[in-house]
């Protein structure tokens, strides 16, 4: 019985200095600009979406998507340059 709670006083002890060394350790990155160790926030069901849709139909519909514009609408000619090339300069598949 005696063996007992010196047992159950060591095994005590032991928890209590491996919590305040990890503590110390964590102090220490926080003073080296390191980051202790991470608090994980335990794992809950989200909550129940805000907003009540009364039909699958509307649940599933997307709003309409953004449709990019080309930039050849854009662009104006205001001048066009003919330019002359010596026909033995372009490959033969070449076309006026």
């Amino acid at each position: 019985m005696r063996w007992l709670n010196v047992l159950e006083q060591q095994a005590t002890n032991i928890r209590d200095l491996l919590a305040q060394n990890q503590e110390l350790r964590d102090e220490i990155k926080r003073l080296k600009g390191e980051q202790g160790k991470p608090k994980i926030k335990e794992n809950k069901p989200s909550s129940p979406p805000l907003q009540n849709h009364s039909s699958e139909k509307e649940r599933r519909s997307r709003p309409l998507e953004h449709h990019k514009k080309g930039k050849k609408a854009e662009i104006k000619i205001d001048r066009e340059e003919v330019v002359k090339v010596l026909a033995g300069v372009l490959p033969e598949e070449t076309k006026f």
